[in-house]
């Protein structure tokens, strides 16, 4: 059985780092942040599901194995998801009502709003909503909840059915798939709409059978953690740097799959072998904490702070950005404290110290 003692909180930090480069990177698209910040964040996406494969592994594998169905299993993460994912379709729904009640000429209608909501209730993407067609119109991010949902089910279906072993084939097809993928698409930008749902497919399963992959590997090795300050606050560097970094468009797909294959992967093993000076675990925890509820609920934030922006023009937009970028650390915080809260009054899963 895995060392419950294991907190991971280099790890925790990792994500924490990656979701404030998500919010930054579409904050940009918004004119909130100059051009090319966070230019590459959108691989911090498969950087998720690396990690989920890793803590998913670590927190359930040897329970698939004994006593744990696959429908307790779904269970327990939907409970982990639901409550911040339902918070981040409340926040998409208010912002599409309040386009309505401004005249906004790019507002969803009443009858559409209504049907995002009646399908976000139960998870699922719609088709047709919006001019650009994305799978969850009022909070995009969630595309990548659902294929984390999905990815779960076929892994616990595998350890479940003794079907362990063929995840370094799985591994192999999946990078080949997405090889592909990247090069026919040009890049590995793409899972949140109807015209690029299928790029998600290998995204998700090579992330996260490599994750897995990786705590197989350490949990043969006793799964030895050490403390080395100075290392982690680098590992962090090293992934805010790769998401930042400006990349030539003649080497883009090249450096998306460097990112996924190589990169990502590497951080994710030595993160969980390194864990902070005591001096900063609470920073290392708080962007722990953040990681998740910023991810579900800053995308319907974007929306109002880009409009402040025009209506104040004597201010630089970069203002407003980093105006949106506090309010989702605070707003994120209370969200994780309040998560937290009615996890214990209501006895919801909460199995690890990472969050999973």
């Amino acid at each position: 059985m895995p060392n419950s003692n294991h907190k991971y909180l280099t790890l925790d930090a990792l994500r924490g780092v990656a979701a404030l480069l998500v919010i930054a990177f579409h904050a940009r698209a918004y004119g909130l942040l100059p051009d090319h910040v966070a230019d590459r964040a959108y691989v911090a996406v498969d950087f998720f599901f690396c990690l989920s494969g890793y803590v998913i592994a670590y927190a359930y594998e040897d329970k698939l194995r004994t006593d744990l169905t696959t429908s307790s299993f779904l269970r327990r993460r939907l409970a982990r998801f639901y409550p911040l994912y339902l918070a981040g379709l409340g926040l998409g729904i208010a912002k599409a009502l309040a386009q309505v009640a401004s005249g906004d000429t790019n507002a969803l209608s009443l009858s559409k709003i209504s049907v995002a909501l009646g399908a976000g209730l139960f998870f699922l993407p719609v088709v047709g909503l919006g001019p650009v067609w994305q799978l969850y119109p009022v909070n995009p991010p969630a595309w990548s909840l659902l294929w984390e949902l999905i990815v779960n089910a076929a892994y616990a279906s595998l350890v479940r059915r003794g079907g362990i072993r063929l995840l370094n084939g799985v591994l192999v097809l999946a990078a080949i798939s997405l090889i592909g993928a990247a090069y026919h698409h040009g890049s590995l930008d793409g899972g949140s709409m109807v015209s690029d749902w299928w790029l998600a497919v290998p995204r998700v399963v090579f992330s996260f059978t490599m994750g897995v992959i990786i705590f197989g590997h350490h949990k043969g090795d006793g799964m030895r953690t050490a403390q080395f300050p100075f290392l982690s606050i680098g590992l962090l560097a090293a992934l805010g740097l790769s998401l930042v970094i400006p990349v030539r468009a003649q080497w883009s797909v090249l450096y998306d799959l460097l990112f996924v294959m190589v990169v990502s992967p590497s951080l994710i093993s030595y993160a969980s072998a390194i864990e902070p000076s005591m001096t900063a675990r609470t920073p290392f925890r708080f962007l722990g904490a953040i990681s998740f509820p910023a991810y579900t609920l800053h995308y319907p934030l974007i929306g109002p702070f880009a409009t402040l922006a025009r209506k104040v023009p004597e201010l630089p937009a970069s203002v407003f950005g980093f105006a949106l970028m506090l309010t989702i650390l605070v707003l994120a915080w209370a969200a994780s404290r309040l998560d937290a809260v009615v996890r214990s009054r209501y006895g919801l899963q909460r199995s690890v110290r990472i969050r999973a």
